[in-house]
C-alpha cells in the first residue's frame, strides 16, 4: 500500500486536489477562443463522457476517461480497426503529481499509460479550483485547439466500515502468481507496474501495465 487518502490540514493548494473527481464535461476551444461544436461520439470531446481522476495525499494520481458510443468487438479478438477505435476513445494513465500554485499548473508525472508513447513524460495542466469544481486545461495542440475538462468532487461515503477504511489508498503490486486448487504453484510472473486504487468515495480503479511496452 502506497498511502492513505486522508486529507492533510492547512491551506496548501495541493491538499485541495486530494480526493475523487467525476468528469462533468470536455469542451474544446479554437485558436480564437471560440467554443467548438462537440464531435460525434466516440471522438474525444464528444458529449457525455465518463471519467474519474483520483489524487492522493501522498502525491499519487490516476485518471480514466471513456467516450460514449464505443462499439463492442464483433468477435473474441478485435480487428486492427476495432483495436484502434478502442484505443482512441479511451484515456488512462497513472503516476504522481505536483502543483505549482504560483503558475496555476498541476503536473502529472506519468509512470504508465494506455498510450505507451506517454509513459515517462510530464503532462502539465492549467488548473482552476472553485468550490466542488476542478477545471484542467492541457496545452493547446498543434491545431491550436485547447481542451477544458471540468471535474466535480465526489463526496466521501458517510459511513465506512473498518474493512473499507483499511482498503482506501493506492496499492502497488508486489507479486503475481497462479496456484492450483491444492495450492501448488503453477506460474509466477514479475509484478506489473501500476496501482490498485480504492477511494473514500466508494470508487475503485485498476492501472496495471507490463513494463517495456512499445
Amino acid at each position: 500500500r502506497q498511502s492513505s487518502t486522508t486529507r492533510a490540514s492547512g491551506g496548501d493548494v495541493k491538499n485541495r486536489f486530494v480526493g475523487t473527481w467525476k468528469l462533468v464535461s470536455i469542451e474544446r476551444f479554437g485558436s480564437n477562443g471560440d467554443l467548438l461544436l462537440a464531435p460525434a461520439p466516440p471522438s474525444f470531446g464528444s458529449l457525455n463522457p465518463i471519467g474519474a481522476i483520483v489524487y492522493d495525499a501522498a502525491g499519487y494520481m490516476g485518471v480514466t476517461i471513456m467516450q460514449r458510443g464505443r462499439q463492442k468487438f464483433a468477435g473474441a479478438q478485435p480487428t486492427p480497426e476495432e483495436a484502434k477505435a478502442a484505443l482512441l476513445s479511451y484515456t488512462s494513465y497513472f503516476g504522481t503529481f505536483s502543483v505549482n500554485e504560483a503558475d496555476g499548473v498541476v503536473t502529472h508525472h506519468v509512470q504508465g499509460s494506455l498510450n505507451p508513447n506517454n509513459t515517462g513524460i510530464d503532462q502539465k495542466r492549467m488548473f482552476e479550483l472553485s468550490g466542488s469544481r476542478l477545471i484542467l486545461k492541457p496545452p493547446r495542440g498543434a491545431t491550436g485547439i485547447q481542451a477544458k475538462l471540468t471535474w466535480e468532487r465526489m463526496p466521501d461515503l458517510p459511513k465506512l466500515t473498518p474493512t473499507q477504511r483499511r482498503l482506501i489508498g493506492f496499492w502497488k503490486q508486489v507479486s503475481s502468481e497462479r496456484r492450483s486448487f491444492d495450492g501448488t504453484s503453477v506460474r509466477s510472473n514479475p509484478p506489473r507496474i501500476g496501482f490498485l486504487i480504492f477511494t473514500a468515495a466508494g470508487h475503485m480503479a485498476v492501472h496495471l501495465m507490463d513494463p517495456g511496452r512499445k
